[in-house]
């Protein structure tokens, strides 16, 4: 009896690893396969500037701000989630650490154009928060766009990474 549950349980273990390298190998091999970890990170204890109504923006209306080169793409996300895939085009400015991201991103803020402000998805609200942030600064004309990269990225676009490449 002994053997028999002894080789039952080792026959399961087999079954368990062989259908994860699978499950693995169909993944990688998918055109846009599921991401094995998330890009996001929670974010450090800081001071959250309060939830304002902001307007909020679909893929369409973002995607006609890009063509008319009238918009400035901002990436709410931590840097390391910017590093490994951004909307063409944002510059990053991470709510952990926004006041020096700020100041270099300063110019390009106040230049006139619409802010559009994103992160993950429709549940993250760093990107909320980072548009208001923004008008407390005297950023005026900002939106979120609340699909966020996710959004993007299902939508069939590509990624550009820090390297410069698209995919």
């Amino acid at each position: 009896m002994k053997r028999f549950l002894r080789h039952t349980l080792v026959e399961i273990v087999l079954i368990m690893a062989a259908s994860l390298v699978v499950a693995l190998g169909f993944n990688v091999l998918r055109n846009h396969g599921l991401p094995l970890t998330s890009a996001y990170q929670p974010q450090p204890e800081i001071e959250q500037t309060p939830l304002r109504d902001v307007s909020r923006i679909d893929l369409d209306t973002l995607k006609a701000l890009l063509e008319a080169g009238m918009v400035v793409l901002v990436d709410a996300r931590e840097e390391s989630a910017y590093r490994q895939g951004h909307i063409p085009g944002s510059r990053n400015l991470p709510l952990s650490r926004k006041e020096s991201a700020y100041d270099e991103l300063q110019d390009e803020l106040h230049a006139g154009l619409t802010v559009v402000t994103y992160c993950i998805d429709p549940e993250c609200l760093d990107s909320a928060y980072l548009a208001s942030w923004l008008q407390d600064r005297g950023v005026h004309d900002v939106m979120v766009y609340d699909g966020g990269i996710t959004g993007w990225r299902s939508a069939g676009n590509g990624v550009e990474t820090t390297a410069g490449d698209v995919k």
